[in-house]
């Protein structure tokens, strides 16, 4: 999914690692006095369980924030699907569940504590949420069916794993029926929350992607050629920019060159939220206030341009 490949092109693989040994130091120093056999089996049953029902929900929700998409047509017209992008409000939820989950079943505290209990109760009822989530939009879907497929795949695998090891919490420490409630309707107001922020978020973007471009340098171009600067011929075909879009435009240059993969992060959230400010510079006084604001970039941009060339 695009979770997964914005995280690893920002370098958290390696980071991904050192967690995972981190992770997995209580239950190889449990099995330290065991035969080798048995130290290894557990410890593969550790990784798996880790890499399933820690690492992928924590990773798909506090990482969706980047997964930005340019244009309605993009989700297929469907502002449920936005949610992709702002489920972020439910990771206090997962935050929770992921620690009452290695509590339980990696560093296996006894007596089990009825917090973590309720915690995979809580894992378990997210999980719920998005498999209906996902049944509610996916009928509806043309262009992302293979997303949300792979989506309700691990929807059910992490959710039947969570509810697996619930119940055994539950047998062994068994919360008030009160508790579990209240972990339930404690995360209905962020799940609210993030439904109200797709629906947002959908009515922003554009009907169709728009081109690649420095949205707001070029918004703030419109305002008094006093302010803004003479225009510059820049290209082969005459056309004519400000200094400040050729600065910028300029610098994208050297960076698309020198760290192609950083770029296109910043690029893709950047045709999102970059389009979104543009929209908001009308007339020649806000034009005039985003050229200035835009100065110190500028001269950023200009510093980094003589230094690297």
């Amino acid at each position: 999914m695009n979770t997964f490949a914005t995280f690893a092109s920002a370098g958290g693989t390696q980071l991904l690692w050192a967690i995972c040994a981190l992770l997995m130091w209580p239950s190889a120093r449990r099995l330290a006095d065991k035969p080798v056999g048995f130290l290894i089996i557990d410890l593969l049953r550790t990784f798996f369980l880790i890499v399933v029902c820690l690492y992928t929900p924590l990773i798909l929700f506090s990482f969706s924030c980047l997964d930005m998409y340019e244009a309605k047509s993009e989700v297929d017209n469907l502002w449920l699907y936005c949610f992709v992008t702002t489920k972020i409000t439910l990771f206090p939820c997962i935050l929770w569940a992921a620690a009452s989950f290695w509590i339980h079943d990696i560093a296996r505290f006894r007596p089990a504590w009825r917090i973590a209990t309720c915690g995979l109760f809580c894992g378990t009822t997210v999980c719920m949420g998005c498999i209906i989530w996902i049944v509610f939009w996916l009928p509806f879907a043309t262009s992302q069916i293979q997303e949300g497929l792979i989506g309700l795949g691990v929807s059910l695998l992490v959710g039947g794993v969570y509810g697996w090891r619930f119940w055994e919490a539950h047998k062994r420490s068994p919360a008030p029926i009160l508790w579990y409630l209240i972990s339930f309707w404690a995360s209905v107001p962020l799940w609210v929350w993030g439904l109200i922020n797709a629906k947002s978020h959908y009515l922003g973007l554009p009907d169709t992607p728009p081109q690649s471009d420095c949205f707001v340098v070029t918004a703030a171009a419109q305002g008094s050629p006093d302010d803004v600067g003479h225009t510059l011929a820049i290209t082969a075909s005459g056309k004519r920019v400000t200094p400040q879009l050729a600065t910028f435009w300029a610098l994208e240059e050297l960076w698309t060159r020198r760290a192609p993969r950083s770029h296109k992060l910043f690029r893709r959230g950047y045709n999102v939220l970059g389009y979104r400010a543009a929209t908001l510079i009308k007339t020649p006084r806000s034009a005039h206030l985003a050229y200035q604001a835009l100065k110190p970039v500028e001269r950023l941009a200009r510093h980094i341009l003589n230094t690297q060339t």
